[in-house]
């Protein structure tokens, strides 16, 4: 669940012209001009001209280089817009179906029973686990591969999928991956070659490429950085040069030519464009807020269309509102920066909320404005334990300090706001997030999240398990998956377990019967054969039901 916190506008910014709003902007990223400090670029479209285009902090903290509208970043998954792209001008060529089995093109995946889709890949609707979890839970380094097919092999390695194809939506790296190799196989080209010759090229794009050779050099490259705990920074170095998934390096100039291809359509025409804005549709029927690389909703009473990335300390984001001919792009070159949200704050600058809604002839979306006073007792009937375990994720609704609060996990919570009919608003989130539960008096046995734009989230009410020392003791051991070729060590600790990785070692505490969960979001579910452990499931975020067996179980 993406949640993003947007910035307060004071009221008397509200109807200010571009110029004012322009200084306004400096404020906001005033924080990132003091000596020594990375930064990010900025570039404020409306109508089709660059109203804004400067650049905020150093590009190069040990050369003192100044970051400028000119300055080349990493825009992580913002590549997957040019990987679609990339597709739907095959498809145009004749080259390759949106419903073709990817095994007509990557015959190594393994046949999972029901076909997926080179459409499945582009939503985020395949199943397929990500890569880049994989390559974490393995202890392999983002460093280890400089060539698609041992991402491959891993992916193919893989016996069982999150789901069956269609039927969820759940964003993975994998897909756009294996898309970017399709490109490559039916085409003859790499994904660099492709998009240059295809993309950047036609729209003078003269800065920006797929980064497929980590020794290749860039131009005015903006190093990235993380903040130090002793305070400064300390330098983000990485050797990762997978495309696909991420991997392109651009300007917000280049990008301003790419948000301009969106009216003129340059490259592809408007058949291209139309494919790109098509919104994924489940095996349901529901239909789903990502596209083709493109994620497509609503800001203030507008159509929005956004897409964010990231990689260490690299951020970035585009936001298009189309109806109003008006686009945010951000690179930051330090996490700090919070693209989403400073986009967000840009656009209240620029175009008042009220303005916005007119515009389309839609009210204002519920806010917490609306929200009502309810007995306490109300509060403390709801609050409780709630477990969705088709996704493995645990939350905590109870009261704190007078707050009433939606927790996932130890300083991971958020406030919710009554509006009436058992049904709370989460506070302070960039999207709209409504809790419900039964209204009737009795305790309810479930609570279902609907977030804008995603199907919704069902939870069940359970109750929490502590077991005794007795019982940890049945857990430890060496546990083994043939999907990953590796082995995870469990040993019982402080009421809990810790479950040590090849290259991390993470504490998990008991959620229910034999099911214990990381403050991270990780789950693991052990089964039982003949009262003895045999092994765990592991729910870790975009990989979904990956299984251990307990060495001594381990088949030859």
């Amino acid at each position: 669940m993406l949640l993003v916190v947007v910035l307060a506008v004071p009221a008397p910014l509200l109807g200010q012209t571009p110029m004012s709003a322009a200084a306004q902007v400096d404020t906001l990223f005033a924080s990132f001009t003091t000596p020594g400090s990375p930064g990010a670029a900025v570039a404020v479209i409306r109508d089709g001209e660059v109203v804004l285009a400067k650049g905020y902090g150093l590009a190069n903290l040990e050369l003192d280089v100044p970051i400028t509208p000119r300055s080349v970043f990493y825009i992580g998954s913002d590549s997957k817009q040019f990987v679609a792209t990339a597709i739907a001008l095959l498809v145009q060529d004749g080259a390759l179906s949106l419903d073709d089995d990817i095994r007509k093109h990557i015959p190594e995946m393994p046949d999972y029973g029901t076909p997926i889709t080179i459409r499945h890949l582009l939503h985020h609707t395949s199943g397929i686990r990500d890569y880049l979890t994989l390559m974490d839970l393995a202890g392999i380094s983002l460093d280890a591969f400089h060539d698609n097919q041992p991402v491959i092999d891993l992916i193919a390695r893989q016996r069982a999928l999150n789901f069956a194809p269609g039927t969820r939506y759940l964003y993975s790296n994998s897909g756009y991956l294996l898309l970017a190799e399709i490109v490559g196989r039916v085409s003859g080209e790499s994904m660099r070659a492709f998009a240059e010759r295809r993309i950047f090229a036609p729209l003078e794009m003269r800065d920006t490429h797929f980064h497929d050779d980590y020794t290749h050099l860039i131009p005015r490259r903006a190093s990235a950085y993380f903040p130090a705990r002793e305070g400064g920074y300390t330098a983000f170095l990485t050797t990762f040069d997978r495309v696909g998934s991420g991997g392109v390096f651009s300007t917000v100039e280049d990008l301003a030519k790419w948000d301009a291809n969106f009216y003129t359509h340059q490259v592809g025409g408007k058949e291209v464009q139309d494919m790109l804005h098509t919104r994924g549709v489940l095996t349901s029927g529901d239909t789903i807020s990502y596209a083709l690389g493109l994620d497509i909703g609503e800001y203030r009473g507008h159509r929005l269309v956004e897409h964010g990335g990231a990689l260490g300390g690299y951020r970035a984001n585009i936001l298009r509102l189309p109806d109003a001919r008006f686009s945010v792009i951000i690179l930051a070159n330090v996490p700090t920066v919070n693209v989403a949200s400073l986009s967000r704050s840009i656009v209240d600058l620029y175009l008042p909320p009220a303005a916005v809604a007119a515009e389309v002839g839609q009210a204002a979306p519920e806010t917490v404005g609306e929200a009502i006073e309810v007995p306490r007792a109300e509060l403390e009937r709801v609050a409780g334990h709630y477990w969705n375990g088709e996704d493995g994720l645990a939350r905590h609704i109870l009261l704190d300090g007078g707050k009433f609060l939606y927790r996932r996990g130890p300083g991971n919570q958020t406030e919710l706001a009554a509006i009436g009919g058992g049904r709370f608003l989460m506070v302070d989130v960039g999207v709209r997030v409504v809790v419900s539960f039964d209204p009737s008096d009795r305790r309810p046995e479930r609570m279902i999240v609907d977030q804008e734009g995603l199907p919704n989230s069902v939870f069940e009410a359970y109750t929490p398990w502590e077991p005794s020392a007795t019982e940890l003791d049945l857990f430890a051991g060496s546990y083994y998956s043939d999907e990953l070729r590796v082995a995870f060590q469990v040993r019982p600790a402080r009421g809990g377990l810790v479950i040590t990785t090849p290259t991390d070692s993470g504490r998990f505490v008991p959620v229910m019967q034999n099911t214990f969960r990381a403050p991270s979001g990780p789950i693991v579910e052990f089964s039982m054969v003949d009262g003895a452990v045999a092994g765990f499931v592991l729910q870790a975020g975009r990989v979904r039901d990956l299984h251990f067996r307990r060495e001594e179980m381990r088949s030859p």
